[in-house]
């Protein structure tokens, strides 16, 4: 076979394959937004709600009210003890007997986690940070991640405790 037949051939393909392509592309036109969220629903998307956007500004609004209580603390910390440094001129008698505390063993924080329908990770980390049930919402949402859970992840609502560990809300969330 000649090498002149087989690049005209070759070449030939090309076009009608592009010529088909084009034709294709043309036809089937584009989806409008209601029609990709018809599809987006069917495939088992779920969309953001408002709910979840309400519950993304009700955790930052907590966390900068938190914030502002500590710098506040701290402020008054600072000026009750220049007060006490100003009161305490005169030297004061110390007791010679201490007195005795009952050992208290810190309280365990329990809460109910609500997860809605189409909350997804980070939201449920959010949440558990803002019940203090976890310390660090980012490296718990990593955990779900890398460990499969995320996408297991059930609705309803559940009792988590602070002394708790990661793999045991995890499995608590995604009941497994």
């Amino acid at each position: 076979m000649k090498l002149k037949y087989y690049l005209r051939g070759l070449g030939i393909g090309i076009l009608v394959t592009a010529a088909i392509l084009t034709i294709v592309y043309h036809t089937k036109g584009s989806m409008n937004d209601s029609q990709i969220k018809k599809r987006a629903a069917q495939l088992g998307m779920v969309m953001a709600s408002s709910e979840e956007d309400t519950l993304f500004a009700q955790t930052t609004e907590a966390m900068t009210t938190i914030a502002e209580n500590q710098t506040t603390r701290a402020e008054e910390t600072t000026t009750v003890e220049e007060t006490t440094e100003a009161v305490t001129e005169a030297p004061t008698e110390k007791p010679t007997e201490k007195p005795t505390e009952a050992p208290t063993e810190p309280a365990v924080a329990e809460a109910v986690l609500t997860i809605s329908p189409g909350m997804y990770s980070e939201l449920v980390s959010a949440e558990l940070a803002r019940l203090g049930i976890i310390t660090n919402q980012k490296e718990f949402n990593s955990y779900l991640v890398n460990n499969g859970y995320a996408e297991r992840i059930q609705t309803g609502d559940f009792k988590v405790k602070a002394d708790m560990s990661y793999d045991e809300i995890a499995r608590i969330i995604t009941r497994s």
